[in-house]
């Protein structure tokens, strides 16, 4: 705890500045941990140490430090030395500087009060008017005033109330601060103004209108920190002024009413701080304005105002402030100019977007764009009428002043701002509403008395809409054209319907022809992001109302032009839908563009002499009109540009730039009328350039470039007009040089117009037209077009460097020289605008270069452009300088030339040097930093060490702190680029950094922290993983970094913070253990709610990368305090208000990485927390909202809303704010449901999650939650969801419902056996799904809906037949949507039509699928384990499976389902054949291209259902009419009848289209990266194969066949799916057996021949190409090659035959696959003729033995095998007479390789290879001599084996022998083996009769049964002789009479054997059998007596029998009873 003394004296000074921070910074962690005695006895010691640092030189962080060291110190322990060190700080501060004491001395003391009093200021109370006098004493300082105004602001808040006596002069000194030239002041002053305002009424009752006065003039000239915050205080201060006050206070003080308070803002707003200055009168009062900076900081403080009043006071207030906002934007003084109006509009805008896009709920956001509506409607009527407006109170607005007295025409324009505002707020509604916002353009009819209907009144957005369309303001009426396109985007089912109403109003109203064209125009522009389209009448329609618009003669009508830039609008806009549209327009097109211009030269010069200024008018307007069709044209139909098209859109082209040469000639004649007119025919002229190739217009690019060159240096331009672009050229690193940051800010949006050199703030609808259709729509922000004189320089600029890269070096010197030229002969502001064009446009050249990999030219022309930028390095504007450096950068990369490189670099560098010039010195080290970060570190690595080491010098310079961030932003860049080059830099770079953080002053420049918080971050960068060293070099090193860190965390400035989170995640990526996660992510969830947007990102992005490593500790830290304050309910409030898309993702990416890692411990937390979302109500508890709003609805739209209870408040007056509650929004509701579907995934794993047995053992044993205890609120959620009124939440809901379907489908019901849980849901789930059916429903709904019918059919869960019609009606009803008639009439496009026919189909095909494979019906295939198929039952009165239900409309589907697969086909088409491609069953010719992407989604379902079908009935099915009397729509009445196929013809295209579908999908390389379309082919092949019309089918055409097995074979190779490798084989087995079928029968189907190809037989050639043997035998090697390592090539290595891994079954997977191998082999070989048979016969052996022999463990597969070698042999042809003797030899070499020892071979069991030897010696062939040295070796093998002792191998050889023995018939040389192993076979007799030991039954038995076979087999005249050699033996065997009952057991067997088999010989065989017994009396004793004997103990059993009958029947009854009667009286 105390500063070691000695250990910081001995260090050097560059260390103890570390050394005191690190000691400082942990002081409060270790006082809180220390013990209170301890803490108590070293107190004094340790409190002298810190008033000891009171003297030292600290700087900003060590001051801060020590002061937070003091709070915590007398907050720990006792505070008797706590009015001592204040009075030592009091003492400091009197101290005169001439006695020792520093000014930094005296800014610690000023902070260390500060903290101390506001912390501990009631217990220093007594000193507070001593300290606040020294305040305001020492405020007189400049240089203490800041730090002086932050200590009075910490006072305040420790005493509160307290310090009532010194407030007025804390108030004083507030005032004088807010007027202070010093800006940190300023905002210091507005802070503690803040502070001050929580305890002082006066400020905000009697002070108010002074405090507002120099609010105001605080913020002229401010800068952003400024009006951010004064804007705070004045919104604070006003918000108080609505506030109660508290009970003390009631009566005595009397606030200002909400108008008088909104009174002060506006005035603001209008007038500035002039309105408060009385000196200069009233005429001052009357022309003061307000300038930029303030109107910003007011709108600001409008929104601080409004947030702390909260939403429920802004509801209950909602008319009132939207009249007062909108009014802000009717006053003349606001409108003055057309950019002010712009500005102004902005600020409105962005008031109205906080108040109703971030404070008000979606029902109260519906009211509001209703009462934006009414207000618009009512606004306009007063002002026709020429009455003056009024608000919404009744009250005139602050304008009326000034507009009363006005004349109509003058309030009609000033009125248009208002309008546009209205209507922009009303566009933002809808678009965050969606389809929620349906209210406001659907019919809504009132119902009369007696129930009929009264009137029909128009939607409020439609009736505002009619008004703002027909207003004379074009600004007016393109804002409502931007709300139509915004309502298109938004309800997109309602396009159609709003092109009608268009339509109608242009017929109605002439005067609304210009808006109504515009409307349709951006309505249009909706279609090629909108998922349903347009139907392709209505877009005809629109085509036509286009033509007849541009076709108007030139006369005096009124409305010509009009009309005719409408025409051209409506055809641009038409032409923006895409080439879907367009494609079949295209000749019409290009004649039509071409009758609009000259087509001459003569022509051109006749039309401008003779033409009128009207003509002229009308002719730039019309010519307009086609340049910007044809930019429409190459913008969205680029793919329809042929090199023939482009050719012909280039004539038009040229003629305009042709006329434009001579432009300036004609404005000369007819005045600057023309110009704007000619200014808007160049930009549509250079867009259109823009977006073609440079080859393409290369003979006119001489003099597009001059007109170019002409255009950005202001040749023939007086004013000095600026392009937008230069700071998009610089880049984006160096947005800190250049203020870009501030597009980071929530008041991007108000803060551009502030800007310099920057048009971005000026944009506004009415610049240019064409942005309602040709940008694309983005979030809520309408599209800025800037204004036309600078939007035609941007293209100029952009057309400039895309022509560039080919003009001659040549020219490129004279362009250059004429750049130099304009340069040196402009002056002052106009240098500074040509200077700015030039520089953009060589920047934007210099790009090209680099992207076509081009050079700028020879060192003559470098040299030329360097001098060009040399210029503006020294420019004093820093915009210039920043792009003089990025161009040098550029060049370095273009030049080619190394020494050029090394020149500009020693340029720099003696600049650097030698200069003390601060401009200069700035852009020579920027220009270091740009050469490093474009040429990269390696390319200037030999400049590195001098740049570096000029640059930390340069950097030292605390003169010039504009200097140091130039000079450290460079530097960053050269660490960023250097990469492992910059290693040995980092240390003295580091310590740099450390010793500028900690010695520069705060007030200094925040510039400079930044660059210092980058530089970190690069630094770190750079060490990378050797942050992780624990070297004392590293750790110092480390150290230097986290404290490093730590300081820059501490500074204000948003952005320096946001650097300093960023250093901290490379830290914690590099260096994970050394980052306290725990003290780390508190902070960074505090950042969530911060007011500046970049800290908001910056800690998101932080907690997202925490996250992803250690979501639990995280997640842990975050949620120490738990409730509902916990990280996950932040995320989710936040996801509400917040609107940046990177942010949002980050959020989102937060929670989900929450989701997956703690989930599956508690997945029941996440998903209430999903359905709290969900089931949160729409209803507010606010004070009056819903009832104001309301009633000014009424009041203003003249219309009842009595009965429109969706949209209506139920409110108290007396309720509070505090119980109100903004619903989550519907996008937070959409992503709530994706978090569901989420937890479903991450807890599949756990079973116990789908199984409620097993659940509740779980939660027994070991506690815990799962899912399927809670399914009743998964069903809620997904029900919820699905039935909401927001489309997005609908198909969501759907999904989750198919989850929950999916994944609970087979959880049975404890309760109830026999019944699954989804059970009880089957009304929800209909209740969910029957909405999405109805006429009214968007198309791509009922499309997900019909998924979700399908899958709970194909459940199982419902079995009852009623609740599965239920479901099923629902399907069968969207059928009807595929009939022609009712697609032809829909109001949708033929895509989306398309699209809803496929996904029908799709679902039928799914059920389809599902029902004919069993899963369906067997829903116990998917029961746990623990539940059997007895424990279901199935109700009688339900259907055996779902097909019933199928049946009916099966002949229909099939039908479709085949015109579906036929449409698919057809699409697959190369593109040359669309012109010959027969009408679609389900697509017309127009959308063919657009409807791709929705067959090549579903078409895989379709086929697999198809191919089942027709495998199960389709290829015997005569044609039948449809079910249900529903025809086969599938084409139109207007094709011609054509002759009906047979059948035979409709079964083989049927095959055809199935089979070559699947065939050609499976051959394409993609479609193994989709699993699924894989898998359907595949098991469609599997299934159509199945049918045996399809194999007969494909044995017509052996091709075919080779084709398919090709297929299979690369499937082989390149799938590695286990499964799909098994369905793969089990195709290719179908194949040989059809093929196997047909050579049996060759001629079996030669009527059906396929002409010109002769059908399948036996092959009598291997040709790769031909053969299907050859293909039979790959795909079975490709499989055995990679299971069997025998078959491998020697020296192969296993990398090149992976092995099969994966799959649920796998062996059981591997097992089938090796038996349908072998089976291959097999009917491969049955396949040969005989010749080739001998071939491949070698092979086949080859891989039999080899499986045998790696395979012999698996008995099945064993088995198997030899049923195959056994199939083998008995097809092969050995009686042929060619072939025979060699296949014998074949098979004899076989037997060969299988005997010899030791097998090396084939490495067998002896078990395995007995088999093998019995089946290849029971060929009927001599494949074993009987002469062979291989016959004596098979007998050896049987002799060793019987001699084995192994009773498995014994039996074995018996059963061979067996085998053998009875094939002699048949086999010559098997009684060659009698003669052999005969003996064997009486040894092993012989074995078991002498011994007394223990031995083998089955063996004895076997060879018992193997002599008894040789008696059989014997002849007559040899059968006595063996009987009397066997039937002896046999005897010997009995056992003795007398011993029976001591035999053992084993004997007893034999002895029961033998003796049956003697009493079964002797009557077969009775005279050989007498002959023996006469011949050995001996054992005819013995077999009578053992046949005594077994004759004895029957009999006695008998008797036992008998006495056992008779006691059974005293037995207890079968049956037993479960009641006990026995005591039954």
């Amino acid at each position: 705890m105390l500063l070691d003394e000695a250990v910081y004296q001995s260090l050097p000074e560059s260390k103890k500045a570390l050394y005191l921070h690190q000691w400082l910074q942990g002081l409060p962690q270790v006082i809180s941990d220390t013990p209170k005695a301890e803490l108590k006895e070293k107190q004094k010691l340790f409190a002298g140490q810190l008033q000891a640092q009171l003297n030292a030189a600290l700087g900003p962080p060590l001051r801060t430090a020590l002061a937070q060291a003091f709070v915590t110190l007398y907050s720990m322990g006792d505070t008797f030395s706590l009015h001592d060190t204040i009075g030592k700080c009091c003492d400091i501060i009197r101290a005169r500087e001439d006695v020792g004491v520093s000014s930094t001395n005296k800014l610690t003391s000023i902070e260390c009060l500060g903290a101390l009093f506001e912390h501990h200021g009631r217990m220093a109370g007594s000193l507070f008017l001593e300290i606040m006098q020294l305040f305001l004493k020492v405020q007189k300082v400049q240089e203490y005033r800041a730090e002086i105004l932050n200590a009075m602001g910490c006072v305040v808040v420790g005493l509160g109330t307290s310090s009532s006596s010194v407030q007025k002069e804390i108030y004083k000194s507030i005032r004088t601060g807010l007027g202070d030239k010093s800006m940190l002041v300023r905002s210091a002053a507005a802070k503690c103004g803040i502070q001050l305002s929580k305890c002082s009424t006066f400020l905000y009752s009697q002070e108010l209108d002074a405090v507002s006065n120099s609010c105001l003039k605080a913020l002229e000239g401010s800068n952003y920190e400024v009006r951010c915050s004064v804007a705070a205080f004045l919104g604070t201060l006003v918000s108080l002024t609505q506030k109660p006050l508290p009970p003390s206070l009631k009566g005595k003080v009397k606030l200002p009413s909400l108008e008088e308070a909104l009174l002060i803002l506006s005035n603001g707003f209008i007038r500035g701080a002039s309105m408060f200055m009385k000196a200069g009168g009233a005429d001052l009062l009357k022309t003061g304005t307000a300038s930029r900076e303030v109107r910003v900081g007011i709108t600001q403080a409008y929104t601080t105002f409004l947030a702390e009043m909260g939403g429920a006071w802004a509801e209950k207030h909602l008319p009132s402030l939207i009249s007062h906002v909108l009014d802000l934007a009717y006053h003349t003084r606001t409108t003055s100019t057309h950019i002010d109006a712009v500005y102004s509009r902005k600020c409105v805008s962005f008031i109205l977007r906080f108040l109703c896009g971030k404070l008000l709920s979606e029902s109260a956001q519906l009211l509001a764009a209703k009462h934006l509506c009414s207000l618009v409607c009512q606004r306009v009527a007063a002002v026709q009428g020429a009455e003056p407006p009024a608000d919404s109170q009744g009250q005139a607005p602050p304008s009326s002043t000034s507009t009363s007295s006005a004349a109509p025409e003058k309030a009609i324009t000033i009125l248009q701002h208002l309008l546009i505002c209205s209507v922009l707020e009303v566009s933002a509604l809808v678009c965050t509403l969606n389809t929620a916002a349906l209210p406001l353009v659907a019919d809504d009819s009132a119902v009369d008395g007696t129930g009929g209907m009264a009137s029909k009144k128009a939607p409020p957005l439609l009736e505002a809409l009619g008004v703002v369309l027909s207003h004379h303001s074009r600004g007016a009426r393109l804002a409502g054209a931007w709300c139509l396109r915004c309502v298109g985007v938004a309800l997109p089912s309602q396009l159609s319907r709003l092109l009608d109403f268009c339509l109608g109003l242009m017929r109605e109203s002439p005067g609304a022809v210009y808006g109504c064209a515009y409307a349709m125009a951006a309505l249009m522009g909706t279609v090629r992001q909108s998922e349903l389209g347009m139907p392709s009448a209505k877009a005809k329609e629109l085509f036509q109302v286009a033509q007849d618009l541009i076709h108007v003669s030139e006369d005096s009508e009124q409305h010509t032009a009009s009309r005719m830039q409408s025409g051209w609008s409506l055809l641009s806009a038409y032409i923006s839908m895409g080439p879907t549209y367009v494609r079949a327009l295209v000749p019409a097109l290009l004649g039509l563009w071409k009758n609009f211009f000259p087509h001459s030269m003569k022509q051109l010069k006749e039309e401008l002499s003779k033409e009128s200024l009207s003509s002229l008018t009308f002719l730039l307007e019309q010519r307009t009109g086609v340049l910007s069709a044809i930019v429409s044209f190459l913008r969205f139909c680029g793919d329809l540009v042929t090199p023939e098209i482009a050719k012909r859109l280039l004539m038009p082209l040229e003629s305009a730039l042709a006329m434009l040469s001579g432009f300036p000639a004609l404005v000369k004649v007819h005045g600057v009328q023309l110009k704007a007119l000619g200014t808007l025919l160049k930009l549509r002229l250079y867009q259109a350039f823009s977006l073609m190739s440079p080859a393409i217009f290369e003979d006119c690019l001489n003099t597009l470039l001059k007109e170019l060159v002409m255009e950005f240096t202001l040749a023939d331009n007086l004013a000095n007009t600026t392009t937008s672009l230069l700071r998009s050229m610089c880049h984006p690193d160096d947005s800190i040089l250049l203020g870009s940051w501030l597009e980071e800010t929530d008041q991007q949006e108000v803060e551009d117009q502030l800007q310099p050199n920057s048009a971005a703030g000026s944009g506004a609808l009415e610049h240019d037209p064409s942005c309602l259709y040709l940008h694309p729509f983005e979030g809520t922000r309408p599209p800025g077009p800037l204004p036309l004189g600078v939007a035609v320089i941007d293209a100029a600029i952009v057309l400039f460097g895309k022509a560039f890269p080919t003009v001659t070096m040549k020219h490129r010197q004279q362009l250059l020289g004429h750049f130099e030229d304009c340069i040196r002969q402009a002056k002052s502001a106009r240098l500074q605008a040509i200077q700015i064009n030039i520089f953009t446009a060589f920047l934007v050249a210099l790009k090209n270069l680099v992207e076509v990999k081009s050079v700028l030219g020879q060192p003559e022309l470098l040299g030329k452009a360097y001098g060009l930028i040399a210029s503006a390095l020294t420019n004093p504007e820093p915009i210039l300088r920043c792009a003089a450096g990025e161009a040098l950068g550029r060049m370095s990369q273009v030049g080619g030339d190394a020494s050029f490189v090394t020149s500009m670099v020693q340029t720099s560098f003696d600049t650097l040097k030698s200069t003390q010039d601060p401009i200069a010195r700035t852009g020579h080290a920027l220009v270091l930093g740009c050469l490093h970060r474009y040429v990269g570190g390696m390319g200037s690595g030999h400049h590195l060490q001098s740049s570096v080491s000029v640059l930390q010098t340069v950097a030292k310079d605390t003169a010039s702190p504009l200097v140091q961030v130039w000079a450290l932003h460079a530097l960053a860049l050269i660490a960023d680029c250097g990469g492992p080059m910059f290693r040995n830099y980092v240390e003295p770079t580091l310590t740099l950094v450390f010793n500028l953080l900690v010695t520069i002053p705060t007030s200094t420049s925040a510039d400079v922290h930044k660059c210092l918080g980058k530089c970190l971050n690069a630094l770190i960068t750079t060490l990378g993983p050797e942050l992780q060293d624990s070297s004392p070099s590293m750790r110092s090193t480390r150290n230097t970094c986290l404290a490093s860190c730590t300081i820059i965390r501490e500074h204000p400035n948003p952005v320096v913070r946001s650097a300093a989170i960023g250093c901290f995640q490379q830290l914690q990526l590099f260096a994970s253990s050394y980052v306290s996660l725990p003290a780390t992510v508190p902070p960074l969830c505090e950042l969530l709610d911060s007011p500046h947007l970049l800290l908001r990102r910056a800690g998101a992005n932080c907690l997202r990368q925490f996250i992803q490593r250690e979501a639990k500790v995280v997640w842990a830290a975050a949620n120490r305090k738990g409730g509902r304050t916990g990280l996950e309910y932040t995320v989710l409030a936040k996801l509400d208000s917040e609107t940046d898309p990177k942010l949002c993702e980050d959020l989102r990416e937060i929670l989900f990485s929450l989701l997956t890692s703690l989930a599956p411990e508690d997945p029941m937390r996440w998903l209430l927390l999903c359905n709290g979302v969900l089931s949160a109500s729409a209803e507010r508890v606010a004070s009056g909202g819903g009832k104001g709003v309301a009633a000014s609805a009424s009041a203003e739209g003249g219309h009842d809303e009595e009965g429109d209870d969706d949209t209506k408040f139920t409110s108290e007056e007396d309720a509070t704010p505090a119980a109100t509650r903004i619903a989550p929004r519907w996008p937070t509701k959409v992503f709530a449901v994706e978090c569901s579907r989420k937890i479903y995934g991450v807890c599949r794993s756990e079973s116990a999650h789908f199984d409620l047995s097993l659940a509740q053992k779980r939660c027994k044993e070991k506690g815990g939650d799962f899912l399927v205890m809670h399914l009743s609120e998964l069903v809620k959620t997904s029900f919820i969801a699905a039935t909401a009124n927001v489309v997005q939440l609908r198909l969501a809901g759907y999904e989750v419902l198919r989850d929950v379907i999916q994944l609970f489908q087979a959880t049975p019901d404890p309760d109830y056996a026999g019944h699954v849980l989804l059970e009880q849901y089957q009304a929800q789930v209909v209740a969910a799904l029957r909405p999405a059916f109805s006429a009214d429903t968007p198309p791509h709904v009922t499309a997900m809906a019909c998924q979700v019918c399908s899958e709970w059919l194909g459940s199982g869960v419902s079995r009852n037949i009623g609740d599965l019609q239920r479901v099923q009606q629902l399907l069968v009803s969207s059928l009807e949507k595929l009939r022609r008639e009712r697609r032809e009439a829909a109001v949708y496009g033929e895509a989306v039509a398309t699209m809803e026919s496929l996904a029908v189909l799709k679902a039928w095909a799914e059920l389809y699928i599902k029902v004919s494979e069993g899963s369906g019906r067997d829903t116990t295939s998917k029961l746990p384990s623990a539940v059997t198929k007895e424990d279901f039952q199935i109700e009688e009165d339900s259907p055996s499976n779902g097909m019933e239900l199928l049946d009916p409309h099966l002949p229909s589907l099939s039908q479709y389902w085949l015109g579906a697969l036929r449409d698919h086909a057809y699409l697959t088409l190369p593109t040359q054949y669309g012109s010959q491609l027969p009408l679609g069953a389900f697509y017309t010719a127009e959308v063919s291209e657009s409807v791709k992407p929705y067959y090549a989604s579903n078409w895989t379902s379709l086929l697999l259902a198809t191919a089942t079908w027709l495998a199960s009935t389709g290829f015997e099915e005569e044609n039948r009419t449809p079910a249900g009397g529903m025809q086969q729509p599938l084409l139109p009445s207007s094709v011609p009848t054509l002759p009906l196929p047979t059948r035979h013809d409709l079964r083989q295209e049927r095959f055809s289209l199935v089979l070559c579908l699947a065939v050609q999908t499976l051959c394409t390389p993609a479609t193994l990266d989709c699993p699924q379309t894989t898998s359907h082919c595949l098991r469609a092949l599997r299934g159509l194969l199945r049918a045996g019309y399809a194999r007969t089918e494909l044995t017509r055409d052996p091709q075919l066949a080779v084709e398919a097995i090709s297929v299979l074979h690369r499937l082989m190779i390149t799938c590695q799916s286990p499964d799909m490798q098994l369905v793969t084989m089990e195709i290719a087995l179908l194949v040989g057996e059809s093929l196997a079928e047909a050579a049996k029968h060759p001629h079996a189907h030669s009527a059906d021949t396929v002409a010109g190809k002769k059908p399948f037989g036996k092959e009598e050639c291997l040709d790769p190409a031909k053969s299907c043997v050859y293909g039979l035998l790959q795909v079975a090697a490709s499989f055995l090659l990679r299971v069997v390592e025998g078959l491998r090539p020697k020296g192969s290595s296993a990398a090149s035959y992976p092995a099969i891994v994966g799959g649920a079954n796998q062996q059981g997977v591997l097992e089938a696959m090796s038996q349908i191998a072998v089976k291959l082999l097999v009917l491969a070989t049955g396949c040969c003729a005989p010749p080739i048979c001998t071939l491949v016969l070698p092979l086949v052996l080859h891989m039999l033995l080899a499986v045998l022999s790696c395979r012999s463990g698996n008995e099945t597969l064993a088995l198997s095998c030899l049923q195959s070698l056994q199939c083998l042999c008995g097809q092969l042809p050995l009686s042929d007479v060619e072939v025979g003797g060699r296949v014998v030899g074949l098979l004899r070499s076989c037997l060969v390789s299988v005997v010899e020892e030791p097998n090396m071979s084939y490495p067998m069991s002896r078990e395995m290879k007995l088999s093998v030897v019995a089946v290849l010696l029971l060929v009927p062939a001599p494949v074993c001599p009987p002469a062979s040295e291989l016959f004596g070796s098979c007998v050896r093998m049987f002799e060793s084996c019987i001699s084995a002792g192994d009773s498995k191998l014994q039996l074995k050889v018996l059963l061979t022998c067996e085998s053998l023995f009875k094939s002699c018939k048949q086999n010559n040389v098997a009684y060659h083996f009698i003669h052999r192993l005969g003996p064997l076979v009486v040894g092993v007799v012989e074995a078991s009769a002498k011994s007394e030991a223990a031995f083998d039954t089955a063996v004895v038995t076997k060879a018992c049964l193997v002599l008894e076979g040789l008696l059989d087999m014997v002849a007559e005249g040899q059968r006595t002789a063996l009987m009397g050699f066997v039937v002896p033996l046999f005897i010997r065997l009995l056992a003795d009479p007398a011993s029976t009952s001591l035999a053992s057991k084993q004997r007893k067997v034999i002895h029961d054997h033998v003796l049956h088999s003697l009493k079964q010989t002797g009557p077969k065989y009775p005279a050989a059998f007498k002959a023996v017994m006469q011949n050995a009396p001996q054992a005819k004793q013995q077999l009578e007596a053992a046949i005594r004997a077994e004759q004895a103990p029957s009999s006695k059993s008998g008797q036992v029998g008998r006495t056992g009958m008779e006691r059974s029947d005293s037995k207890a009854p079968a049956i037993k009873l479960k009641m006990d009667f026995s005591n039954f009286k």
